[in-house]
Order: structure tokens, then sequence, then C-alpha cells
């Protein structure tokens, strides 16, 4: 037992030191959302076109949309002085994962608490 807990231990030590951790984070919707350094990214039972106009109401709403690609589901913002860019991407008819990028000051740092926002005010409009 003390074997695979020194493994998970050093498993995870090694990815972090990498940058390449993912942490799993409940959340409402289905199963929750991931998290990495500047991006919140999650699947929601919803269609494309419903997840696409949730998304991008939100970013209309919060900021200033820059860019929107309805065929490969990239939408580009200014929120807040922070530039943030969102994908959607279709796993069925009825789910759809949905990142949420977020950096601030020219795009040097991640903006993680913006990012997470609007990814649950985009998840609020579709539950």
């Amino acid at each position: 037992m003390k074997k695979i807990w020194l493994g998970i231990f050093l498993s995870i030590l090694c990815l972090s030191q990498n940058g390449c951790a993912l942490f799993a984070v409940g959340a409402a919707g289905a199963g929750g959302y991931s998290v990495s350094e500047d991006t919140i990214e999650g699947i929601q039972k919803a269609s494309y076109n419903q997840a696409w106009l949730a998304l991008r109401s939100t970013l209309q709403k919060e900021g200033a949309v820059t860019l929107e690609d309805k065929t490969h589901g990239t939408l580009h913002a200014v929120v807040k002085g922070s530039d943030v860019e969102a994908f959607i991407s279709r796993i069925s008819d009825k789910t759809v994962k949905i990142s949420v990028k977020a950096r601030k000051a020219k795009s040097v740092f991640p903006d993680l608490d913006l990012a997470e926002s609007l990814y649950d005010k985009t998840a609020g409009k579709i539950g």
C-alpha cells in the first residue's frame, strides 16, 4: 500500500514540476471541470448550438467579442482587460466540451478566476 501512495505522490510531483498537472474540481454540470494554469474546461449536457449561444452571450455581456468562428467552435474576447479564448467541441449530439482560457497583462499572466467565472456563467445559462 505504501508503494502505491509513493508512486502516486512521485507522479504528481513530477507532473507538477513540468507544469502539466491538471486538478479535478467539483462543479455543477456533467461531472465537474478540470483546471490548468489558465484554462477551465468541462463537459456539459447541451447541444452544440445551445452551448454556443450561452458562451457567446456570456462573453458579449461580460466584455467585447473580437472573433467568432462557430464552425470551429472558437470565440475570442476582451473581458476586464484580459484576453479570453473560448472553445466548444462536440462530443455527441447532446454533449459538448467547453474550454475557457483567460490571460491578463497582454497575455502574460493567467487569469484563472476570470476563466472560472465565465465558465460558470456559461454553464448556468445551459443548465
